[in-house]
């Protein structure tokens, strides 16, 4: 009889030891298979990188956002995200036409008809300035009273000639320079010489008289 129970309870006691086993390995089952399946979710979510972003290096594609989706960007921003606008160097082509001025001198007269002004005169030799595109006779005149108008013209003194072309006037006690239309001159040296003359008789001033020589 007392061996029976002793049995009895031999048995109780291994199959609740049974029991507890059972459930100890099955906890670890689980915590193994939890284990596993994290690990395998890393190394998916690693390959999945892996696969999405060096591929698009090694196939060597242009990421950088267009001015379009920059500008956007900018709106959305509030800050300029633009890129440097390139440095564009424009070269201007300097022109090939030059001006030369000839000084004549000055000088005063009060005659009514052409008189020589001796210290206003100047060689000049149209070889010396290449190929001329225009030539202009300048002068800055003033009758001081301010009574009638003063005149100036070239002379040519080699050839003994007053040039017409080149006749200019003008009026007042102020100095005021005028020019003459442009004209042509003999191809050799010639000396050139400043003529004044008045309307009334009073002292006319010539204050400047030049050559204009435009050459291209």
């Amino acid at each position: 009889m007392d061996k029976e129970k002793f049995l009895r309870i031999f048995l109780v006691i291994l199959g609740i030891l049974v029991i507890i086993n059972l459930i100890f390995l099955d906890l670890n089952f689980f915590k193994e298979d939890k284990r596993e399946a994290i690990k395998s979710l890393s190394i998916d979510s690693l390959s999945v990188s892996d696969r999405v972003q060096p591929a698009e290096e090694k196939e060597g594609k242009d990421l950088s956002c267009p001015v379009p989706c920059l500008e956007k960007i900018a709106e959305a921003t509030g800050s300029a995200v633009l890129p440097t606008p390139k440095t564009i160097i424009q070269t201007i082509p300097q022109s090939s036409v030059k001006e030369f001025y000839i000084p004549l001198g000055s000088g005063s007269s009060s005659s009514t008809t052409w008189e020589n002004i001796q210290n206003a005169e100047a060689y000049f030799d149209p070889k010396n300035y290449g190929k001329i595109q225009s030539i202009i006779f300048e002068a800055s005149m003033r009758v001081p009273t301010g009574n009638g108008k003063v005149y100036a013209r070239l002379y040519n003194v080699d050839g003994q000639t007053g040039l017409i072309e080149t006749e200019i006037w003008t009026e007042g006690s102020s100095g005021v320079r005028v020019e003459s239309l442009s004209f042509n001159l003999p191809s050799t040296r010639q000396l050139y010489r400043v003529q004044l003359k008045t309307t009334m008789g009073f002292e006319a001033i010539l204050d400047m008289a030049r050559l204009k020589v435009t050459v291209k």
